[in-house]
């Protein structure tokens, strides 16, 4: 099982804010006044850079565990899927043309869902994974 949440470095909490920066990607850096604001955009540059790296066509970093004075951020549950079905594809070496093939849809529908611009269902992208066997759900974690 995957998932999709990465570790968080917050550090500051001064005058000068708190920044957020993430190990497994190194780009991923942003920062707030405040620990809650700067948790909020954290959330949001982790989605920007996933969603980057997938439009690039670029690997997307599995999560590594969490180190002392880390915590995790969720990825938004949209853009797991995209990065869990980018990563099947990779790891099944299945193209592009042939996943639109097992679907039934242009390859330009395919190459949207691994990241192009514009939003996606959900829905859709949880169609493709299992089309590659590889079924998804949405855990919700006890207290």
């Amino acid at each position: 099982m995957r998932t999709y949440a990465y570790a968080a470095h917050l550090a500051g909490a001064d005058a000068d804010g708190v920044t957020v920066t993430f190990r497994d990607l190194p780009e991923a850096i942003t920062g707030a006044a405040t620990a809650a604001a700067a948790r909020t955009l954290a959330a949001d540059a982790l989605d920007a850079v996933i969603l980057h790296r997938l439009a690039l066509g670029e690997a997307v970093p599995a999560p590594s565990p969490l180190q002392p004075g880390e915590e995790w951020v969720m990825l938004d549950p949209a853009t797991a899927a995209r990065a869990a079905l980018a990563a099947v594809m990779a790891e099944q070496q299945v193209t592009d043309a042939a996943l639109a093939e097992r679907l039934g849809r242009s390859l330009r529908s395919v190459r949207r869902l691994l990241g192009g611009a514009g939003t996606v269902r959900t829905d859709v992208v949880l169609q493709a994974l299992a089309a590659l066997g590889r079924p998804a759900a949405l855990t919700i974690q006890e207290g």
